[in-house]
Protein backbone atom coordinates (compact mmCIF):
# COMPACT_ATOMS: atom_id res chain seq x y z
CA UNK A 1 0.00 0.00 0.00
CA UNK A 2 2.42 2.28 0.94
CA UNK A 3 5.26 0.87 -1.11
CA UNK A 4 5.11 1.12 -4.58
CA UNK A 5 3.90 4.96 -4.65
CA UNK A 6 6.49 5.37 -2.50
CA UNK A 7 9.04 3.81 -4.63
CA UNK A 8 7.59 5.96 -7.98
CA UNK A 9 7.86 9.01 -6.04
CA UNK A 10 11.83 7.87 -4.80
CA UNK A 11 12.86 6.96 -8.03
CA UNK A 12 11.07 10.00 -10.35
CA UNK A 13 13.33 12.18 -8.04
CA UNK A 14 16.04 10.29 -8.75
CA UNK A 15 17.05 9.78 -4.92
CA UNK A 16 16.62 13.06 -4.09
CA UNK A 17 14.54 14.43 -0.86
CA UNK A 18 13.53 17.61 -2.48
CA UNK A 19 10.24 19.79 -1.17
CA UNK A 20 7.88 18.04 -3.84
CA UNK A 21 8.99 14.30 -2.95
CA UNK A 22 8.41 14.90 0.58
CA UNK A 23 4.82 16.27 -0.02
CA UNK A 24 4.08 13.73 -2.57
CA UNK A 25 5.34 11.15 0.46
CA UNK A 26 3.07 12.98 2.90
CA UNK A 27 0.12 12.65 0.68
CA UNK A 28 1.04 9.02 0.09
CA UNK A 29 0.71 8.43 3.86
CA UNK A 30 -2.55 10.56 4.54
CA UNK A 31 -4.32 8.57 1.41
CA UNK A 32 -3.08 4.98 2.62
CA UNK A 33 -4.13 6.00 6.62
CA UNK A 34 -7.14 6.82 5.17
CA UNK A 35 -7.88 3.46 3.05
CA UNK A 36 -6.91 1.77 6.30
CA UNK A 37 -9.17 3.85 8.18
CA UNK A 38 -11.65 3.20 6.48
CA UNK A 39 -11.62 -0.59 5.92
CA UNK A 40 -11.12 -1.04 9.66
CA UNK A 41 -14.26 1.35 10.33
CA UNK A 42 -16.17 -1.14 7.66
CA UNK A 43 -15.01 -4.18 8.22
CA UNK A 44 -17.44 -6.11 5.74
CA UNK A 45 -16.56 -4.10 2.66
CA UNK A 46 -13.21 -5.57 3.09
CA UNK A 47 -14.36 -9.06 3.47
CA UNK A 48 -17.41 -8.94 1.35
CA UNK A 49 -18.01 -13.02 2.16
CA UNK A 50 -18.55 -11.82 5.68
CA UNK A 51 -22.00 -13.86 6.40
CA UNK A 52 -24.29 -10.80 7.77
CA UNK A 53 -27.60 -12.23 9.29
CA UNK A 54 -30.25 -9.37 8.16
CA UNK A 55 -34.00 -9.25 9.25
CA UNK A 56 -36.29 -10.25 6.68
CA UNK A 57 -39.21 -8.71 7.39
CA UNK A 58 -40.24 -5.16 8.85
CA UNK A 59 -43.49 -7.36 10.12
CA UNK A 60 -43.70 -7.95 13.55
CA UNK A 61 -45.61 -11.64 12.94
CA UNK A 62 -42.60 -12.90 11.32
CA UNK A 63 -40.36 -12.37 14.45
CA UNK A 64 -37.22 -13.79 13.37
CA UNK A 65 -35.92 -13.94 16.96
CA UNK A 66 -37.43 -17.08 17.67
CA UNK A 67 -35.69 -18.95 14.90
CA UNK A 68 -33.75 -22.34 16.12
CA UNK A 69 -32.43 -23.82 12.92
CA UNK A 70 -31.84 -22.75 9.12
CA UNK A 71 -31.27 -24.91 5.88
CA UNK A 72 -29.79 -23.95 3.17
CA UNK A 73 -30.99 -24.84 0.18
CA UNK A 74 -28.50 -26.36 -3.15
CA UNK A 75 -28.57 -23.22 -6.05
CA UNK A 76 -30.09 -23.80 -9.06
CA UNK A 77 -28.14 -24.15 -12.47
CA UNK A 78 -29.31 -21.05 -14.20
CA UNK A 79 -27.20 -21.09 -16.86
CA UNK A 80 -27.06 -24.87 -17.56
CA UNK A 81 -23.38 -25.40 -17.83
CA UNK A 82 -22.97 -29.01 -16.09
CA UNK A 83 -19.22 -27.49 -15.90
CA UNK A 84 -20.37 -25.32 -12.94
CA UNK A 85 -21.74 -27.71 -10.86
CA UNK A 86 -18.63 -28.06 -8.61
CA UNK A 87 -18.78 -24.04 -8.20
CA UNK A 88 -22.83 -24.29 -7.12
CA UNK A 89 -21.90 -27.62 -4.86
CA UNK A 90 -18.54 -25.49 -3.13
CA UNK A 91 -20.91 -22.21 -2.76
CA UNK A 92 -23.58 -24.41 -1.24
CA UNK A 93 -20.99 -25.81 0.78
CA UNK A 94 -19.29 -22.59 2.22
CA UNK A 95 -22.45 -21.04 2.80
CA UNK A 96 -23.37 -23.92 5.28
CA UNK A 97 -19.73 -24.26 6.92
CA UNK A 98 -20.21 -19.83 7.58
CA UNK A 99 -23.56 -20.53 8.53
CA UNK A 100 -22.61 -23.16 11.20
CA UNK A 101 -20.55 -20.58 13.20
CA UNK A 102 -23.31 -18.85 13.93
CA UNK A 103 -24.17 -18.74 17.72
CA UNK A 104 -27.79 -20.37 18.65
CA UNK A 105 -28.68 -21.55 15.62
CA UNK A 106 -28.69 -25.04 13.94
CA UNK A 107 -27.65 -25.42 10.31
CA UNK A 108 -28.95 -28.27 8.90
CA UNK A 109 -26.42 -29.89 7.04
CA UNK A 110 -25.68 -30.74 3.64
CA UNK A 111 -26.60 -34.04 3.10
CA UNK A 112 -29.74 -33.06 4.75
CA UNK A 113 -30.53 -30.33 2.18
CA UNK A 114 -29.58 -32.12 -1.29
CA UNK A 115 -33.06 -34.09 -1.67
CA UNK A 116 -34.19 -30.53 -2.12
CA UNK A 117 -32.54 -29.86 -5.15
CA UNK A 118 -34.24 -29.05 -8.74
CA UNK A 119 -37.55 -29.57 -6.44
CA UNK A 120 -40.43 -27.76 -6.66
CA UNK A 121 -41.73 -27.93 -3.15
CA UNK A 122 -42.99 -25.27 -0.99
CA UNK A 123 -41.01 -23.04 1.64
CA UNK A 124 -42.44 -24.98 4.61
CA UNK A 125 -42.46 -28.14 2.87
Amino acid sequence: LFGLPATIIFTSFKGLFNVKAIVLQVLNIIGASMLVLYFLSHPLSMNPGKLRVLKLYNDKSNDLSSLTSIMVLPFFNYLGDESQEYLLAGMHDGLITEMGKLNNIRTISKTSSLPYKNTNKPLNE
